[in-house]
């Protein structure tokens, strides 16, 4: 893993114009180009992002921790019946909401069948919305698959 830079935003505002690339977008740019040398990407809880570092399939100069924000936590309703989740709101939250348990039982449902105990008191909405695929092919350096822009899947 190489050497990066901590920055923790202040705002979503301030994360938003801080980060240059989606972890997407990272793993398709040669690591070797100066694009992805001086790639800002947001991190909250963080765990796929520092896989994908050990595994040297995205190496950001910076990591912009969002991770504190208050705007990103939570569940909210309007006054118009619609509903608001966090991408910072965990699967334990969102399984435990009484109101979610009656409004949307599938996704509580699916939230407290999610891994185990200690991983729904840390895994996120939107960690596990944007975690990028744990395909062997996809993660692996020496493989240029179809989702890194190659013209193959391998799986």
């Amino acid at each position: 893993m190489e050497a990066f830079q901590w920055q923790q935003a202040r705002s979503p505002a301030e994360a938003a114009a801080l980060v240059t690339q989606t972890t997407a977008e990272a793993m398709l740019t040669l690591q070797d180009t100066p694009i992805a040398q001086q790639a800002i990407l947001v991190k909250a809880g963080g765990v796929d992002m520092l896989d994908l570092m050990k595994e040297g399939l995205v190496n950001p100069l910076r990591l912009v921790d969002v991770s504190w924000l208050a705007e990103l936590q939570g569940i909210s309703r309007g006054s118009d019946g619609s509903l608001r989740i966090g991408a910072l709101t965990t699967l334990a939250q969102i399984a435990a909401d009484p109101g979610l348990r009656q409004s949307h039982a599938a996704l509580a449902q699916a939230a407290a069948m999610s891994a185990s105990p200690q991983i729904r008191n840390r895994a996120t909405l939107g960690g596990n919305l944007l975690q990028r695929p744990r395909c062997w092919y996809l993660r692996s350096a020496a493989h240029h698959c179809l989702r890194k822009g190659g013209g193959h899947c391998f799986a």
